[in-house]
């Protein structure tokens, strides 16, 4: 998710896939900061009882020291995404007008989740300096 790409082989063979995640270790780009490429390959680990946040808090996490827990929790820090009103295009397309309010309560029905195409949101913080 740090990049839009797998860590592992991610092409069409899903055999090459699953051999390549079970026997590989995960290639993390020298791009990301020190501190993410750490939090992924703790999180990427393949022995379960040694991955990140089996037995401690992953809130701990160098990765993750700017975050101030107690606010989040009580929801006063703002979402790095922020909604913002449709563009009239948008609302044509729907043929009503449509307020960042009426995502907000969107259940996915299916089993599966979906990804939504041509969306994506990497944090330029994420990145070495």
């Amino acid at each position: 998710m740090a990049t839009g790409k797998s860590p592992f082989y991610d092409g069409p063979d899903r055999e090459k896939v699953i051999i390549d995640t079970i026997c590989n270790e995960p290639e993390i780009p020298d791009c990301l900061s020190t501190d993410l490429q750490h939090l992924l390959i703790n999180l990427l680990v393949k022995d379960p009882q040694l991955r990140l946040g089996i037995y401690g808090d992953i809130r701990y996490h160098a990765f993750y020291s700017s975050i101030d827990w107690e606010e989040l929790e009580q929801k006063k820090i703002p979402p790095p995404v922020q909604l913002t009103e449709p563009s009239s295009d948008v609302k044509t397309c729907y043929g009503k007008s449509l307020s960042p309010l009426d995502f907000l309560d969107y259940k996915n029905t299916t089993q599966e989740s979906h990804n939504i195409s041509g969306f994506s949101y990497t944090s330029s913080t994420w990145y070495k300096e």
